[in-house]
């Protein structure tokens, strides 16, 4: 199934609308480069993380003071060159600039390491996000048109081409004035990666509202983008990847259930972890997070659904959509 790629970013919220991010990563052949950032928040997100401009660091992974911006860019031969951090007309503008002598180091700065992989393999050299757990979403891309159940049953094919059409309109009012640009320029030729736009030894990827006029586009983007060139004429040996320390990896979350011991009690026992239910379509009523199984094998995700008369009404992102029951092969859910 393909899903819909969103840039692996710990503080993405979609829900609190106008974000504008713009970031960039030259890498040079001797391996020294720069890293620039600057984000555009909306007054909700603003209102958010507004005790944390004036006071300690809140819990948003947004950089919005110089003390973050130090703590999370630490290392040999990083250096903050330019910064600055302010709120012009109720909106937070945060703009910095990072230099590195050692790309291999620099991606392994608190700030970097939680969100990039850097290594080598074989004879090529590979730049690739980190999957966030809880990032991905999308659906495969659906047929013509979902047949009745049976013979004989008039009203009840649900015309994919309208759903789609409807998606992508609720996504393009979703994704108004939303912009996420990442722009990678590498030592030597791009060989191979997934970016919406490759020039040469460059690639940008970008998400905004033109992105999701095209579905074929939207639906084809990846878990996580990745970027790869040659190792040839490189100054500087990336590491490993088998090589990269635990901390370059995601941390494992802690799962619901899980108590801090304390030196003067036991370990408590962990919850259960949530078991899989497969429902029965006509039995449903109302749920959670999904997966709805249409009887011609094609799969669509939900962050909720109620039963309204003989349809099936499914949250998703930036709207719903209503589906014949006699259409349902089976919903998927988890207890």
């Amino acid at each position: 199934m393909k899903r819909l790629w969103i840039f692996s970013l710990g503080f993405l919220i979609l829900s609190a609308g106008c974000i504008d991010l713009e970031e960039k990563i030259v890498i040079r052949k001797d391996g020294s480069g720069y890293y620039e950032s600057r984000q555009v928040l909306s007054k909700e997100l603003t209102s958010m993380i507004q005790k944390g401009l004036q006071g300690p660091s809140s819990k948003s992974d947004f950089i919005t003071s110089l003390r973050e911006l130090e703590r999370n860019f630490q290392g040999p031969g990083v250096k903050i060159v330019r910064s600055s951090f302010d709120v012009v007309e109720e909106r937070f503008v945060g703009e910095y600039c990072i230099e590195f002598s050692d790309a291999s180091a620099f991606f392994q700065a608190p700030g970097m390491r939680k969100r990039f992989l850097f290594y080598k393999e074989g004879d090529q050299l590979v730049l690739t996000s980190v999957l966030k757990k809880g990032m991905q979403g999308g659906a495969s891309a659906p047929p013509t048109r979902v047949q009745a159940s049976s013979p004989g049953e008039e009203g009840q094919e649900v015309d994919m081409k309208e759903m789609q059409s409807a998606l992508r309109e609720s996504m393009r009012a979703f994704f108004k004035d939303f912009r996420i640009s990442l722009t990678v320029e590498l030592p030597t030729e791009i060989l191979d990666t997934n970016a919406t736009e490759v020039m040469g030894n460059r690639a940008v990827w970008t998400i905004d509202e033109k992105t999701f006029e095209d579905m074929e586009k939207m639906t084809a983007l990846g878990d996580r983008f990745w970027v790869r060139c040659s190792l040839k004429g490189l100054e500087f040996v990336p590491p490993e990847k088998g090589a990269l320390p635990m901390a370059a990896l995601p941390a494992p979350r802690r799962q619901a259930g899980f108590a801090k011991p304390s030196p003067s009690s036991a370990s408590p026992r962990p919850s259960p972890p949530p078991r899989e239910v497969i429902l029965d379509p006509k039995e449903a009523v109302r749920g959670g997070k999904c997966v709805v199984v249409l009887k011609n094998g094609n799969q669509i995700r939900a962050s909720s659904f109620y039963r309204e008369g003989d349809k099936l009404i499914l949250r998703m992102m930036g709207g719903s959509i209503s589906i014949p029951i006699s259409n349902i092969d089976s919903i998927r859910t988890r207890r």
